[in-house]
């Protein structure tokens, strides 16, 4: 009975919070942001009530059984990186639910342990072919996991700021994207464009980098163009 409590408590978690792990399934490739697809798979077969949205429920069920694990029995090194236990593992998680977002849930709770036990790793297309680009060893467990975190929550919207709202003594509005590796996709960086054009009355231009490029993306006269940046 306990047993069947503590496994109903743990899927109604991972269910609550499902979108802290809908991450090991997708395309890297955020809505406004792209790059060469890379997509994260699992080794491990799915079968039964997990097959419909297997990946991402099952890693959300391992992250949760794991905190259960280490705060009702505590290893020396998990003592040494949480501290003493002040609360027992229902506590732990149920305050994991309320205080964490997604990147932070992974980022804290998705260990290396974890991902080499899901046998995580990344593959993209190559012609026709499917091709493991990383796999979870001692060198690369990192980078798939902040492959992850880049994909999830706020990570997946680009950071774009405004650099000068008088450029080039035209009155245009001039914005700044912060380049993490992942390219704008055009077509919804056009949109954008065109919409803040019309919230600002005047041209908007961006600068940002596209195929290792410094670009400038300019909406003006009811058009959208590319222009090498300044």
């Amino acid at each position: 009975m306990l047993q069947s409590l503590k496994s109903r408590t743990c899927a109604l978690l991972a269910g609550a919070t499902l979108a802290l792990a809908a991450c090991a399934t997708f395309v890297v490739s955020a809505s406004a942001q792209t790059k060469e697809p890379i997509k994260i798979g699992f080794s491990m077969a799915l079968t039964g009530p997990l097959a419909a949205n297997g990946k991402q429920t099952l890693l959300g069920m391992k992250i949760w059984e794991d905190i259960e694990k280490r705060w009702d029995h505590p290893t020396a090194t998990d003592l040494e990186e949480f501290g003493p236990r002040k609360k027992n593992s229902r506590e732990k998680m149920f305050e994991v639910r309320e205080v964490e977002r997604d990147a932070s849930f992974l980022r804290r709770y998705l260990t290396e342990e974890l991902i080499r036990e899901l046998n995580l790793f990344e593959y993209k297309s190559r012609g026709n072919d499917q091709v493991v680009s990383r796999v979870a060893d001692k060198e690369n467990w990192r980078e798939i996991k902040e492959t992850l975190i880049q994909n999830v929550g706020t990570a997946t919207i680009p950071v774009i700021k405004v650099e000068d709202s008088d450029y080039a003594n035209s009155r245009t509005l001039l914005l700044k994207h912060h380049h993490d590796g992942r390219d704008l996709q055009l077509e919804y960086a056009e949109k954008t464009l065109r919409y803040v054009s019309q919230l600002w009355g005047r041209d908007v231009a961006m600068d940002t980098v596209l195929d290792g490029r410094n670009t400038q993306l300019v909406f003006s006269d009811g058009k959208f163009a590319l222009k090498k940046a300044a």
